[in-house]
């Protein structure tokens, strides 16, 4: 019954999602035209950048609105939010013409773009049928050391066979450059991590942006089997991988599993990988229906808001703002420096969630957002 709950509130009606993007709308055909009007911020006398923002701002509405009403009735979201990331980063490819039907500076700070646009449905619909199998998967991060391996591989063998398991599963990952960047600037830090210290383990986490962190070690061994005439170089290559996933905002152990692969090969390399890959594999099925029983995506987080560009009473118009926010249950006012504050908000969800939501209320629409990580993230107001 509670995953039959869980999935409802991921899959929800979009006419309810979207009502207020849909009430916007001048037109919104089954064709997959609309209309949609974007806003975008005059800053320092900048009227084409803020023209540019605006109709960025329209093309995106107008890939909601037609998402609120066309794609078989439903949408992806968490706890009630589509995925906006998957909107955002992807609008242009969802846009296959447009027309400006009206552009102008509507005061000394904002400038307006209503457009006509037809989105392309079917590309929409995909996207949103990836984040319905992805929603309530927490964002991955992997770390395993891999030894006895006699090649030398980059990335290891066994991180390729677990990042093709999990993202198989619906798992979305931290981008490989980001990781790469950390692990190739913080050795010491893997190493104590490996060891099994949490700490550095939340730190590297909370670094890449993931939510959960996955990290282990793979060694590799070989026997020989010389008992049978004609097997003399055929050799058993074995893999034990060890495996733990640690929720980030935490540091809780949410699943940990250890298994062997072994399979008997004449070349030494297919050996190792075929081993590698039963072991891989084992471990993972242990593990994955663990993490999605225990990951709770909605689960009460304290999040650190640092908030600059606001005075005193700007800050406390947000706090009011945000406590009126869906999920929002307290919102604490830890201290005001010049023009940076810091807030504590007890949020039912991630930061992710809680910044998105921010940028909804119409006054914070083009809020400059800084670091967003797991647990922390910082707004810039002008």
């Amino acid at each position: 019954m509670n995953n039959r709950i869980k999935i409802m509130g991921i899959v929800v009606l979009s006419t309810l999602v979207f009502s207020q993007c849909a009430s916007s709308s001048k037109k919104n055909n089954e064709d997959g035209w609309t209309e949609a009007t974007g806003v975008g911020a005059i800053q320092e006398g900048r009227i084409g950048k803020a023209k540019d923002d605006a109709l960025l701002d329209a093309k995106q509405t107008a890939v909601k609105q037609v998402l609120g009403s066309s794609v078989k009735g439903a949408a992806a979201v968490k706890d009630g939010v589509l995925e906006s990331s998957s909107i955002k980063s992807r609008t242009e490819g969802f846009i296959e013409k447009f027309e400006i039907l009206e552009q102008k500076a509507v005061s000394a700070y904002e400038y307006q773009v209503r457009i006509r646009a037809k989105v392309n449905q079917a590309e929409l619909e995909k996207v949103m049928e990836e984040a319905i199998a992805s929603a309530g998967r927490p964002k991955m991060m992997l770390i395993i050391e891999e030894t006895g391996n006699p090649q030398k591989m980059n990335p290891p063998v066994s991180q390729v066979e677990f990042e093709a398991i999990f993202v198989g599963k619906g798992f979305p990952f931290v981008d490989k450059g980001t990781v790469e960047k950390i692990i190739s600037q913080n050795q010491s830090k893997i190493r104590s991590a490996l060891k099994g210290d949490k700490n550095m383990l939340q730190s590297l986490g909370v670094d890449a942006g993931a939510e959960v962190i996955l990290f282990g070690t793979t060694s590799i061994s070989k026997t020989a089997i010389d008992s049978l005439e004609g097997m003399e170089n055929m050799k058993t290559y074995h893999a034990t991988t060890s495996l733990r996933a640690i929720d980030v905002n935490t540091g809780d152990i949410l699943s940990s599993a250890q298994n062997t692969g072994s399979t008997p090969h004449i070349n030494a390399n297919t050996g190792i990988q075929v081993a590698i890959k039963k072991a891989s594999e084992k471990v993972a099925d242990a593990m994955i229906p663990v993490i999605i029983k225990k990951w709770d995506p909605n689960k009460t987080q304290s999040i650190r808001l640092l908030v600059t560009g606001l005075d005193f009473q700007g800050t406390t118009n947000l706090v009011d703002k945000i406590l009126q926010l869906r999920g929002v249950d307290a919102v604490n006012h830890k201290g005001t420096q010049g023009a940076a504050s810091i807030l504590q908000v007890e949020f039912h969800g991630s930061s992710f969630n809680l910044v998105t939501r921010i940028l909804e209320i119409p006054e914070y629409k083009s809020t400059k957002v800084g670091d967003v990580k797991p647990g922390s993230a910082h707004l810039s107001f002008r």
